[in-house]
């Protein structure tokens, strides 16, 4: 199926997911949730042109702000995706935009969905100084 995207909307998204066989719920502010070894939140950003696919990490009580903001900088340097950023609060989001302009094939959207989430598990493995929680 082919998303144009005027017609990328969150009920889409789910619906997507659904046929793919992803597990996914809505959560209370009904955003779209996947889940697999972590949990994503997929979203229509900008009229539907992008969609963001992002998740969200605490971090250990003791990890400074430095220990934080270098392990962001060694994810960003040695892995495509995703692209990782830290808060002012000190949380850690982890993101991936995929282009929709021009209409993306549902199939293209799933598989980008799960390399985003493999590339999670790639990005805890360069946690060495124990900081995500």
């Amino acid at each position: 199926m082919l998303l144009q995207p005027q017609d990328i909307t969150k009920d889409k998204l789910e619906a997507v997911y659904r046929n793919a066989g992803i597990f996914h719920e809505r959560d209370s502010d009904g955003d779209v949730v996947v889940k697999d070894t972590f949990r994503a939140i997929v979203e229509p950003v900008n009229e539907g042109k992008q969609i963001r696919i992002y998740a969200l990490f605490g971090t250990k009580d003791g990890a400074t702000m430095e220990a934080k903001v270098n392990l962001a900088a060694r994810i960003n340097d040695d892995l495509v995706c995703p692209r990782v950023c830290v808060t002012e609060s000190g949380r850690m989001v982890f993101e991936h935009y995929v282009s929709a302009d021009g209409g993306l094939t549902s199939e293209n959207l799933v598989a980008s969905t799960r390399f985003f989430m493999n590339s999670l598990v790639g990005a805890a493995i360069k946690d060495s100084h124990d900081v995500l929680s």
